[in-house]
């Protein structure tokens, strides 16, 4: 019986020529791999900008009650009399430095020159996100404003024990009457934060003067209490633009 036999070609191998597929990306395999990676590069920035102004908000909170404390005190220290609003900030006595300061002794600036360049030096008077958005030019980098009546004297005058209370413990509510506040600023100013604030500066309606929501359209508050508050534009303006409420005025009702 003759047996089949098979032979080999010569042009025939063992091994298959590999695919020139293989040997690079095509364009649409680049193209795809270029939009994932822009998509987690938008990711990231989005997240780290969050994480940003997270950490910009609590140390705002964390100055605001900071200069709450040292207002305690201060006003501990005067017989529970309410701070100027505008010495508050600065010196007794603006032209000359043998006045004491009210506040930033409590916060251990006693030793340093009122209009000096503080640098790097972190203040409790300033508001991070306020200094990222417009840079202070005031004493202390300061970027917070007082509530105006939450003030007893004004440039060192007594004020109307009708709008302003003579002492902390007038204050019929102090858990509802703002303290301290992110700072009034007027529109294109170049860094000067107003020393105070009141119900017409919660929105700058014809382009005046305006609190300055740094924290994305909101704004951080201090009551007389201690406890702080983040209060959006919106409700600022549906809540709080009226002057005899609470939120301003020691004895409203």
């Amino acid at each position: 019986m003759k047996r089949d036999t098979q032979t080999l070609s010569p042009k025939s191998s063992r091994h298959s020529r590999p695919n020139s597929a293989t040997n690079g990306f095509s364009l649409v395999e680049l193209l795809a791999v270029i939009a994932v990676i822009g998509i987690l590069f938008s990711v990231i920035i989005a997240g780290v900008g969050h994480i940003r102004e997270f950490a910009q908000a609590s140390r705002c909170s964390a100055n605001l009650k900071q200069l709450h404390s040292a207002t305690t005190l201060w006003i501990a220290d005067h017989d529970y009399r309410m701070p100027d609003n505008r010495y508050w900030s600065y010196d007794g006595r603006p032209s000359s430095d043998s006045y004491d300061y009210q506040i930033a002794p409590y916060l251990g600036f006693e030793d340093m020159n009122m209009g000096m360049d503080l640098g790097n030096i972190e203040s409790a008077m300033n508001c991070p996100a306020s200094e990222s958005e417009i840079p202070s030019t005031n004493e202390w980098k300061r970027t917070y404003s007082i509530n105006n009546h939450a003030t007893s004297t004004t440039e060192g005058a007594d004020r109307s024990v009708q709008w302003y209370p003579r002492s902390i413990h007038q204050i019929a509510e102090p858990s509802r009457m703002a303290l301290y506040m992110d700072g009034v600023i007027s529109a294109g100013s170049d860094g000067a934060y107003w020393t105070n604030a009141q119900n017409s500066n919660v929105s700058s309606g014809g382009g005046g003067a305006s609190i300055s929501y740094p924290h994305g359209g909101s704004v951080n508050v201090v009551f007389v209490d201690g406890h702080v508050e983040k209060i959006s534009q919106q409700e600022m303006v549906a809540d709080f633009s009226e002057a005899y409420i609470p939120f301003w005025r020691y004895n409203a009702e």
